[in-house]
């Protein structure tokens, strides 16, 4: 139970950190 919720809470964390990147990058466009 606790590795599966470590993997859940690991996945969901990569995944907030795609959705930054990618609102850097339009953050980026928007700037130039």
């Amino acid at each position: 139970m606790t590795i599966i919720k470590i993997a859940e809470i690991a996945v969901t964390e990569i995944r907030m950190a795609n959705v930054q990147t990618e609102v850097g990058r339009e953050r980026t466009a928007t700037m130039i």
